[in-house]
């Protein structure tokens, strides 16, 4: 009752590798996860929008929007780094 011999073909489905059975979960078990991984710095967890982009720079009084665009590009292409 042996099977007969073929070609060998990488692709048949007597060649491929044993698929390790789906672990199942326990119950009552959730998957979900809370945690930020590897990108998140815990130093910095509460420092705020404001606290980031505050500069201490004092108010501007220019008022050309050419001069603001530029300022404000400038700022961003700062923020950005």
């Amino acid at each position: 009752d042996q099977k007969p011999l073929q070609d060998y073909d990488p692709l048949a489905f007597r060649s491929r590798n044993a698929i390790p059975d789906v672990p199942v979960p326990y119950k009552n078990s959730s998957i979900v996860e809370f945690g930020g991984g590897l990108h998140v710095n815990k130093n910095r967890r509460f420092v705020t929008t404001n606290m980031v982009q505050m500069s201490g720079e004092p108010v501007s009084i220019v008022s050309n929007p050419g001069i603001i665009a530029e300022h404000s590009s400038f700022k961003k292409m700062l923020q950005a780094k």
